[in-house]
Order: C-alpha cells, then structure tokens, then sequence
C-alpha cells in the first residue's frame, strides 16, 4: 500500500527503495524531517509529507472475512457461563491478539468473557501465526545496537591498544624505560565478583626525566603521600592497557615533551592525587 510517510509504523516494510527495509525505529525532527532507522546501515531520511510503498506485516493470516465469521460466531455461542478450559487455552502473543479482538497494539482494556471465547476460536483456526511483526521489529533492532556497541567497543579497544603500544615505544626509546601493566592489589575488597583498584603502568628501571624521578618497580602515578595505597602489584597476561588516569596523563606529557633526538626533556610529574 502507499501511505505517507508520516504514517509509518514499527514494522512496516518499506518498498520504494533499492531493497526492502524494515522499519525498526523512527526519528522526527524540526521542519518535518523523518529517519527511518537512524545511524544504522539502512537508514533512510525523508520527509513526512512524503509518499512510500510500504508492505504491513500482519500478526495473524486470518482474513477479514474469516475475522468477521469469528467474531459473530463468539457472540452468538459465548453465551453467559465461563468455561475454563477455554479461559486456559494459550492466545499467541498479545499482538496476535489484538488484531483478533480489533483493537490497537497495546490496548490495556480487560478482557471480557466473549473475548477470551473469540481468542480461543481464534487459536483453534489458526494454530500457526506468523511471527509478531512489532516485536520482531524490536528484536533486529535491538541487534543491530548490539553490533553497533560492539564494534564501538573494538574500536575503543584498539584505539587505546595502539596508545599504549605507542607510550611503551616512547618511554622506551626517549627514556630508556621498560614499563608494564600491572593491577593495584593493596586494597583488600577484591572478591569474587568485584575487584577494587587500577591498573597502573608499572615502571621496570628507573626513570629520570628532568625534575621526575621514579624507582624501578614503582608506578608513574607514585607519589610519596599515597605509598600506602600503592604497595602490592602483581603481573598480568591478558592484554589489558592502563586504566590510571594519573598514569596515563604522566605518560602522555612525557611522550609530548620527548624530542626526536630521544632525548628526555625537563618533565614536571601530573597531579596524581586521588588514583589508586
């Protein structure tokens, strides 16, 4: 059918297009402006006044003319007794239902005793629906958020991956410092399923860099005051990068402030207070 597009319902399959799209989501702005399926890669944008070929998805393959028997076969046979094994008998899904009963998606209103009979001579007509196209809808677009955090968090991921390949490289070969990742076990609430503390970069030799001075086998965010909240690190293997911020703010102004010579310039230690 063509409707404007204005008109548009979750689950609608527009056709005018290239390809069929299925409408998941809906987005109106100022000035009539409409997407289909915001930032996704089937987006569409449009304007309300427009025209579009869509295909509605139905909740049941009951005709009108098999709905209409239906109904006036409930009335007539419902009659004033309630029966419960009719009460008992599974209805689908409340879409289904609802398209059955003619009322909107949604509708609250509590069943009446002719409904429950109409549903269930409903059931028994058709024991097979085809999948609810609202709640099919919502499921692939709930996939595609899915995938499209996911491959957010990949590319964060690799992003900070190729920092800190990019920090060890600079303090190694600017500063002659070999340095590691390693988490702060000194707080004592590391349980099961909750662990305190960050993971620092864990100096291996000394550093000396202008007015910063670090130990070997202490963090870049040491400072003196906070020695008793960082005492206990431990290696890890499972690739993680550094999470201190105090750290990584140290690394990265050692890294900016690192010539090309390789030469380690005068370096003034970040505000480490409050990272553990």
């Amino acid at each position: 059918m063509r409707i404007q597009a204005d008109d548009l319902q979750v689950g609608d399959i527009i056709t005018s297009g290239p390809g069929p799209v299925t409408v998941r989501e809906l987005k109106r702005g100022d000035g009539g402006d409409l997407i289909t399926n915001p930032d996704a890669p089937d987006e569409i944008k449009g304007h309300a006044w427009e025209w579009v070929d869509v295909d509605r998805p139905r909740a049941t393959a009951l005709t009108d003319k098999q709905l209409t028997a239906l109904r006036q076969r409930a009335r007539r046979e419902a009659g004033p007794f309630v029966q419960a094994h009719v009460l008992n008998h599974p209805t689908h899904n409340p879409e289904w239902a609802a398209e059955v009963l003619g009322r909107p998606s949604g509708d609250s209103r509590p069943l009446t005793w002719p409904d429950h009979y109409l549903l269930y001579l409903a059931a028994l007509a058709e024991p097979t629906p085809p999948p609810p196209p609202l709640a099919t809808a919502r499921l692939a677009q709930h996939e595609v958020e899915q995938e499209q955090r996911r491959q957010a968090e990949a590319a964060e991921h690799r992003r900070k991956v190729e920092e800190w390949q990019g920090l060890q490289a600079v303090l190694r070969d600017a500063y002659g410092v070999r340095v590691d990742v390693r988490h702060n076990y000194t707080s004592h609430r590391h349980l099961d399923g909750y662990t305190q503390g960050g993971d620092h970069i864990y100096l291996l030799d000394d550093l000396h860099a202008g007015r910063l001075h670090r130990d070997a086998h202490a963090v870049l965010c040491y400072v003196p005051s906070r020695a008793r909240d960082l005492q206990h690190f431990e290696p890890i293997d499972d690739g993680r990068t550094p999470s201190c911020k105090a750290c990584l703010a140290t690394a990265r102004r050692l890294a900016a402030r690192a010539d090309i010579t390789g030469h380690a310039p005068d370096t003034t230690p970040a505000d480490t207070s409050g990272h553990a």
